[in-house]
């Protein structure tokens, strides 16, 4: 697999359409807040191929010795091929001399298979969930969610990091969202 940089003109034809399709309206960004934050130099949009053929995509945030998976997904065409786990792999290796990537994940829920499958596929590679209480800031308001850790160099995170991390993500990210401050004052880690 091959993780490509992908340019303003390729995300917004292929990834950005993607996103739309296979992400909640409440966990996507503006069209214009991507654009804003693909030109900032700490945030990037990799494209995923084999042979040519585009795969899927991550999208992530650079944070002093950390990661942000802001996005990662397979195209749907390409779903369980394992190849999720192939992009999750090449990332990890790629970005190997990091301490470690922070993702969001949606909640456990019973009644949502889909929930249940995709925490199991993080902890199947390796990552851990995060105890504490996180929430992502959004032009509605929030949602909780679970936030997980990745260990690459640095097994463990304390909670004065981790909140550290969140906050600097968090002002590069959503930094536009006048109730950020309200969002972070829930969160405890």
């Amino acid at each position: 697999m091959e993780l490509n940089k992908c340019n303003t003109d390729i995300f917004f034809n292929m990834v950005y359409q993607d996103l739309l399709l296979q992400f909640p309206r409440q966990e996507l960004k503006s069209s214009d807040k991507f654009r804003e934050l693909l030109t900032s130099g700490a945030y990037e949009a990799y494209i995923a191929s084999i042979d040519g053929d585009v795969l899927g995509y991550v999208i992530l945030a650079h944070f002093e010795e950390y990661l942000w998976i802001d996005y990662v997904a397979i195209l749907r065409e390409f779903h369980s091929r394992g190849y999720g786990g192939t992009l999750l792999e090449h990332i990890k290796n790629n970005f190997k001399n990091y301490h470690g990537i922070f993702l969001e994940v949606e909640m456990e829920n019973p009644k949502m298979a889909n929930t249940l499958k995709r925490v199991k596929f993080y902890k199947n590679h390796g990552a851990k969930k995060l105890e504490g209480r996180y929430f992502y800031p959004n032009q509605y308001g929030d949602l909780q969610m679970d936030l997980y850790y990745i260990p690459l160099k640095k097994n463990a995170v304390r909670g004065y990091e981790i909140k550290r991390v969140i906050e600097g993500v968090f002002k590069l990210l959503h930094g536009d969202i006048s109730h950020l401050g309200n969002v972070l004052s829930k969160i405890v880690f």
